[in-house]
């Protein structure tokens, strides 16, 4: 493993020189020394590894900001750049809606810092927000109006991003670049990396992609299926859908029967037309097919809600 040790010095903003990457600008760069770092990071939060205790860290935090030509997007790339420094990089995901640089990333940044052991050489770390901030939720950026895809912030959470992340990594603070280059992630990070491996496959040396989080066509139409009926064939009501397909509830069994509406103040009678469109929707969606029998199959396996409180919210 080759060393690398460069004055503490070094970690100011004068130090680097912005990257070329086609099509974008460098809007800002901004360093500072963290000194006697020191974190636990559990294994949950830090995939494909164990548990890790970080001690007395020391690491250069170099922070980018750059937008693409004509898009009115701004992009933060962080870096942690350890002294002294294995010559390793690692990159790490984001998760749920975010492209990264979130509390998880910095969970995840943490672990890989500190996964020289103790005081030895350290990795460099990186990771990016694509351009969407610290939200949590898509909410504030994935339209632009009602019905209007904001398609640059998709495309860079997307793939966008993931590409022009390690080459803003600057090196320059190191003199030489890393010998070895990895990335790592879960769920929205997971699917990250099989799109670094499909798009850009060069760009690393090793992917550990955990927890996937793909198929979104399928899966985000999946997850809207209600499903807090309890589990009628269970043995225990623990609040667990064992056997979802077990639940023999039938909505036309209450067409005719009346209920108080809380919005309107009346009582309203129970509709076919209404236990049309609730059995249907806890059937799911299908996709047609000619190899079932009934030439329909659901379009994802199945998430299923375990709370009595009905169906919540299904993170990436």
């Amino acid at each position: 493993m080759e060393w690398i040790t460069v004055p503490s010095s070094l970690c100011n903003a004068t130090t680097f020189t912005y990257p070329t990457i086609a099509g974008a600008e460098f809007l800002s760069i901004e360093a500072s020394l963290v000194q006697n770092f020191s974190r636990y990071v559990s294994d949950q939060d830090y995939l494909n590894y164990p548990e890790i205790f970080v001690e007395d860290a020391t690491f250069c935090n170099l922070t980018l900001s750059y937008t693409h030509h004509g898009q009115d997007d701004i992009l933060f790339v962080e870096s942690w750049l350890p002294i002294p420094w294995n010559s390793r990089l690692q990159t790490v995901g984001g998760g749920g809606w975010t492209g990264g640089r979130n509390e998880l990333a910095i969970s995840e940044m943490a672990g890989a810092i500190g996964n020289g052991c103790g005081k030895s050489p350290l990795n460099a770390i990186i990771t990016t927000d694509a351009g969407l901030g610290r939200s949590e939720i898509p909410v504030d950026w994935a339209l632009l109006k009602p019905g209007n895809v904001n398609w640059v912030a998709l495309q860079n959470l997307g793939h966008v991003s993931l590409n022009e992340q390690v080459k803003s990594s600057p090196m320059t603070f190191a003199i030489s670049p890393p010998l070895y280059s990895y990335v790592i992630g879960c769920s929205q990070g997971g699917r990250k990396e099989l799109e670094l491996a499909q798009r850009y496959p060069d760009a690393y040396d090793g992917i550990a992609a955990a927890t996937q989080a793909v198929y979104w066509s399928q899966f985000f139409q999946a997850i809207r299926k209600p499903s807090s009926k309890s589990a009628m064939q269970t043995t225990i009501e623990d609040s667990i859908i064992l056997a979802p397909a077990k639940c023999q509830f039938d909505p036309f069994s209450v067409v005719g029967t009346r209920f108080s509406c809380s919005d309107t103040g009346t009582d309203i009678e129970t509709s076919n037309g209404a236990a049309t469109i609730s059995k249907r929707t806890m059937q799911g969606p299908k996709i047609r097919t000619e190899t079932y029998q009934d030439n329909f199959r659901d379009t994802w396996i199945g998430c299923y809600d375990m709370y009595r409180r009905g169906m919540r919210w299904a993170s990436l």
